[in-house]
């Protein structure tokens, strides 16, 4: 993510939206698995690409039980190893067009 990120430069308007889409629906996603589990939420200040450590930190600190809590996403239920699944899905295709913006430039 983070060479893609580099090659961002300049930014164009769809790259800024695709970037702060990705980091707002990681933090909502965080905040339902969170919740489920009982456990802090990342520093508001964090970058897309520092969210993105924390996020693999944070997935591999959760242990068997709390990976199969269940939580709502979008009123369907998920467990917690669904959505980071969902999450990561999400986050490799945003991935792939921004890197496909970053060879058009």
């Amino acid at each position: 993510m983070g060479a893609v990120l580099n090659s961002l430069e300049p930014p164009s308007e769809r790259s800024v939206w695709l970037l702060e889409h990705l980091r707002e629906t990681k933090l909502e996603i965080w905040a339902l698995c969170l919740a489920a589990t009982d456990r802090p939420a990342p520093p508001a200040s964090l970058s897309l690409l520092e969210l993105c450590r924390w996020e693999v930190e944070s997935a591999r600190s959760l242990s068997a039980v709390e990976l199969g809590t269940n939580a709502v996403h979008a009123g369907r239920t998920f467990d917690v190893s669904g959505l980071l699944r969902q999450s990561a899905r999400h986050t490799v295709w945003h991935a792939g067009q921004l890197a496909a913006l970053a060879s058009s430039l």
